[in-house]
């Protein structure tokens, strides 16, 4: 498997891209916000602090998209938005969009941009799932939602303008953990043609905690490099993992830790897509192994010198903007090798 690395225009002494280091650093600097709510607490997880970066984001909001027009659809309990390009033809390929936000959190204004951009830059049809959060909804809530759009709209490609044929499904984060769960429940549908991942939480067990190489990143890394790498190395994702799953049995099904599971052909083609100070980059690359040795067509791209969450800086990182169109050109790929 060809596991490509994609290099920034410019990285400092540290090996971080020099936009993204001087970010965070003047966000560090930044005095705490006094407004972030002390709770509710619902299982483990104060739910007003976690979702308060949606409601006040630490960087711009950018709209790279002008010319998408967004339709929404309400379902039992939660909605999704359809988003096209003005003059899209029809049929049209399709992606369905599960975001990140560690199962808790992912606001649909602060992740719009995405959206729009992915539409604009496939010139196709993308749809956003605002699935119902945890802790409120638990396990596995989002995915039966996730994989209920699947099927809405592969059965009704008219309604949507897309081609039935031409269906992925992508997550980012929590998403792309949502994204492979849908896949194994797609795995006798097989209404998704490709499912693609951005820096995908893959397994709740013991597993990938226990296995973790800190040394993979580098020696004497600089503490701010060293603490973003560390932002989720947790066992089992911490209070996250009582918020989504509830249930700590649950760990070990593979719909909650697709790494787990034991028959890996019941996956579509991937595309991987990480970041190289990532705690998750280690589980992502093992499961792009797994995939391969069981004859499932994936690719790998790894963006160097960034941290996980690239995505969500849609038009302030060039990584966000420079991934989609990197992600699009693969998946268009695959659609012309199928």
């Amino acid at each position: 498997m060809n596991k490509r690395v994609i290099e920034p225009v410019e990285k400092n002494e540290f090996g971080i891209d020099t936009f993204i280091w001087n970010h965070y650093v003047e966000r560090a600097k930044a005095p705490k916000d006094p407004n972030v709510p002390k709770g509710p607490v619902i299982d483990g997880v104060n739910v007003g602090a976690m979702r308060y970066p949606d409601l006040v984001p630490t960087y711009p909001l950018i709209d790279l998209a002008p010319d998408i027009v967004e339709t929404d659809y309400q379902r039992d309990g939660y909605m999704f938005r359809h988003y096209a390009p003005k003059d899209l033809i029809t049929p049209a390929p399709c992606m369905i969009y599960a975001h990140g936000g560690g199962w808790c959190m992912g606001a649909l204004s602060r992740l719009n941009n995405i959206n729009r951009r992915i539409a604009d830059v496939m010139q196709g049809v993308v749809i956003y799932v605002d699935y119902t959060l945890a802790p409120e909804a638990k396990f596995p809530v989002a995915i039966e939602q996730c994989y209920e759009v699947l099927c809405e709209v592969h059965n009704n490609p008219e309604k949507y303008g897309v081609d039935p044929e031409m269906i992925a499904v992508m997550g980012d984060s929590a998403g792309g953990n949502i994204t492979a769960a849908v896949a194994l429940k797609d795995a006798k549908t097989r209404y998704m043609n490709t499912q693609i991942l951005y820096y995908p939480a893959l397994d709740f067990s013991d597993h990938s905690y226990d296995v973790w190489n800190f040394e993979a990143y580098g020696k004497d890394l600089h503490p701010m490099v060293a603490g973003k790498v560390r932002a989720l190395a947790e066992k089992n994702f911490g209070a996250l993992c009582k918020a989504y799953l509830g249930d700590p049995a649950l760990m070990t099904d593979e719909l909650a830790s697709p790494l787990l599971c034991e028959d890996y052909t019941k996956f579509p083609p991937t595309i991987i897509l990480t970041a190289e100070f990532d705690y998750l980059r280690q589980q992502c690359e093992e499961f792009a192994d797994k995939l391969e040795t069981a004859g499932v067509k994936v690719d790998y791209a790894m963006f160097a010198g960034t941290f996980h969450g690239y995505l969500e800086r849609m038009g302030f990182f060039a990584q966000a903007d420079e991934s989609v169109h990197y992600m699009v050109g693969k998946w268009f790929e695959f659609l012309e090798e199928a």
